[in-house]
């Protein structure tokens, strides 16, 4: 029995060490684990943005917001390890749409709050 899931998306063409990536989720003992990249303004806009709190939990996410939507997406970078002259150039969080999900969570998810979702990424 699988406890743990990893979702990619299909058109991503990258390298990525994925058990880094699970071995953090392990440690975390996170139920969802997002990866995500820092952006700059004059990019962010082109993505889905997560907003995260000062223990880098996501509290808000949306679609490649503009104007000000896209301000209130701003956060402090820092709680992902940025320098602060580094989290200033790059205030957003960009979601690479990849997930680590402990099983019990994936299933409550889609059973429970999505059963008809067909987007994984943006339902």
């Amino acid at each position: 029995k699988c406890e743990e899931y990893l979702i990619l998306a299909g058109d991503h063409l990258y390298r990525m060490d994925y058990g880094a990536f699970v071995a953090a989720h392990r440690e975390a003992s996170a139920d969802i684990t997002v990866s995500a990249l820092p952006m700059d303004e004059e990019r962010a806009e082109a993505f889905g943005l997560m907003k995260i709190d000062d223990t880098g939990r996501i509290i808000d996410f949306a679609e490649k917001p503009k104007g000000d939507a896209l301000k209130a997406m701003a956060v402090d970078t820092t709680v992902l390890g940025l320098d602060a002259e580094r989290a200033k150039e790059f205030p957003y969080i960009a979601s690479m749409g990849i997930y680590v999900f402990k099983r019990d969570a994936l299933l409550s998810l889609l059973k429970e709050h999505f059963p008809t979702a067909m987007d994984f990424g943006s339902e």
